[in-house]
């Protein structure tokens, strides 16, 4: 246990300290005697700041470098991690350029946050030692992170739409597909109870009671079946509300193990049962399955916002991307396998 809460230490020292330095490195802040690997701009990019990308994308799939499987990770990926560094080196050499920094208190937040996400100052005090940083320099690569995120989050703004009630109701009746949950169901149900289970007779005329009710529905009238509860079901919590039972997550149920079952084999609309469980027969109808248009406005302008938002900075980007003097010194792999 001890091992492995180590290892765990040393991911997250490993995966914070990488995505801190990265940004400070890419600011043309951070000294380095290491190989130069790229230039931006007429910036030097240091092979420490790919080691330092590498390592993060490694910690998020739990690798690490020089093992045989981050080895092999890192030949998959080591294209994708060289043209990241240029782009993170010119949205940081052009924040630099944009955006005054923060002020003292909200660097010492952010620093604050940080001691209490690692454990406390003592914690950050040796996350500082590993990395063979100061203080000083805990401070200089939280203010060029802050302006970093907080230039990112500003050219995201510039694209967020204006959006009318057109808009949200044409994608969402354009895309229902993405607004069904087949994990999650709003269900009603009515429940014809046996009240001393020991009795074979109780279970007969349970379940005799229940065909009877069924004979009488019809699938997807709601409203009937809801008045059959309301007369029927011996369910005090749910009869009075037309045997709703508000939404059901399959996994996460609090119905009757043979009732989830049923009502998730079923199609909205269709009436299930007589189901047997300990309590007695069921009928269930599975009223919703997705998230109606009222309930999902949020959730499908949150989704529009987030796709023109991105659409926009990664446009900007690109443009940045055409205008920058890249001068590529050694491509990745090469330098990856120089390193070995």
């Amino acid at each position: 246990m001890a091992c492995d809460r180590n290892r765990r230490k040393t991911g997250l020292f490993i995966a914070l300290g990488c995505a801190l330095c990265l940004t400070w490195f890419t600011t043309g802040c951070g000294k380095s005697d290491d190989v130069v690997i790229l230039r931006v701009n007429g910036q030097d990019v240091y092979g420490k700041e790919l080691n330092l990308l590498a390592a993060t994308a490694l910690a998020k799939h739990g690798l690490v470098l020089d093992t045989p499987e981050g080895d092999a990770q890192l030949q998959r990926i080591a294209g994708n991690l060289y043209d990241s560094l240029i782009r993170i080196t010119i949205i940081s050499q052009v924040a630099k350029e944009e955006l005054e920094p923060a002020s003292d208190e909200v660097i010492r937040e952010r620093i604050l946050q940080l001691q209490k996400s690692i454990g406390g100052p003592e914690q950050y005090e040796e996350f500082l030692a590993n990395l063979n940083l100061t203080p000083e320099d805990s401070i200089e690569i939280q203010t060029n992170q802050e302006r970093f995120e907080r230039f990112q989050q500003q050219k995201m703004e510039e694209g967020r739409p204006q959006l009318n009630d057109d808009d949200i109701k044409n994608y969402y009746f354009a895309h229902e597909e993405l607004f069904r949950f087949p994990q999650r169901a709003r269900v009603s149900h009515i429940l014809f109870a046996v009240n001393d289970p020991t009795q074979p007779e109780e279970w007969r005329l349970a379940k005799q009671r229940a065909e009877k009710v069924l004979e009488q529905l019809k699938p997807s009238d709601q409203e009937a079946f809801a008045r059959a509860a309301l007369e029927h079901s011996q369910d005090i919590s749910s009869a009075p509300k037309g045997g709703d039972v508000g939404y059901v997550i399959r996994n996460q149920s609090s119905l009757p193990a043979e009732l989830t079952e049923a009502v998730f084999e079923a199609e909205p609309g269709e009436i299930v049962g007589p189901v047997k469980t300990q309590y007695g027969f069921h009928l269930a109808m599975v009223t919703q399955s997705k998230m109606d248009y009222e309930e999902a406005i949020p959730s499908v302008r949150k989704l529009l916002e987030s796709q023109s938002m991105a659409e926009h900075f990664n446009s900007w980007l690109d443009e940045q991307m055409e205008k920058a003097k890249i001068e590529r010194v050694i491509e990745p792999l090469d330098y990856f396998l120089k390193e070995k």
